[in-house]
C-alpha cells in the first residue's frame, strides 16, 4: 500500500504544479498580448493622426 500511495502523491503534486504553471503561462501570455495590442493601437492611431 505504501508503494502505491507514494507515486499517487507525487503525481497529484505534479498535476497541481502543472495546473499552477499553466495558469501562470496563460496569464503571462495574456498580459504580453494585451501590451502588444496597446502598442499596436497607439502606433495605428499615431499613424492615422499623422495622415
Amino acid at each position: 500500500m505504501f508503494h502505491f500511495r507514494q507515486p499517487y502523491k507525487f503525481f497529484f503534486a505534479f498535476t497541481s504544479l502543472g495546473r499552477y504553471l499553466t495558469v501562470c503561462i496563460y496569464s503571462a501570455a495574456f498580459l504580453f498580448v494585451s501590451s502588444l495590442w496597446k502598442q499596436f493601437i497607439q502606433h495605428y492611431s499615431a499613424k492615422d493622426a499623422m495622415v
